[in-house]
C-alpha cells in the first residue's frame, strides 16, 4: 500500500511539471507572435509612407511639367484612399531655368 501512494504522488508531480512546461512554452509562443505582429505593422507603415512620398514626387513632377517656372515654398495636400490617411508637403526650390530640387515630407495619420 505504501509503494502505491509514492507512485501516485510521482505521477501527480510529473503531470504538474508537464503542465507548467507547456504553459511556459505557450507564453513564449504568444510573445513571439505578438512581436512579429508589431514588426509587420512597422513594415506596413513604412510602405504607406513610401507610397505617400511617391505620390508627392509625382504631383511635383506634374506641376513642373505643366509649368516649368512653378516654384513653391510648400504645397500641402491631404490623402484619403481607403484606409490610407495622410498628408505630404512638396517643396520645389531652384531659380527659374535652373535644375530644381524637390523635397517631400509625408505624415501618416492613425
Amino acid at each position: 500500500m505504501n509503494r502505491l501512494i509514492k507512485k501516485d504522488g510521482l505521477a501527480l508531480l510529473l503531470v504538474i511539471f508537464m503542465m507548467m512546461l507547456f504553459s511556459i512554452f505557450g507564453m513564449m509562443l504568444a510573445s513571439i507572435f505578438a512581436n512579429r505582429t508589431e514588426i509587420a505593422k512597422g513594415f506596413y507603415r513604412i510602405a504607406q509612407t513610401m507610397f505617400i512620398n511617391d505620390m508627392g514626387i509625382e504631383r511635383a513632377k506634374q506641376k513642373l511639367y505643366d509649368d516649368w517656372s512653378y516654384r513653391t515654398a510648400g504645397l500641402n495636400e491631404s490623402i484619403d484612399i481607403n484606409s490610407l490617411d495622410g498628408s505630404y508637403t512638396i517643396v520645389i526650390t531652384g531659380a527659374s531655368g535652373d535644375p530644381v530640387e524637390i523635397s517631400v515630407e509625408s505624415e501618416i495619420e492613425n
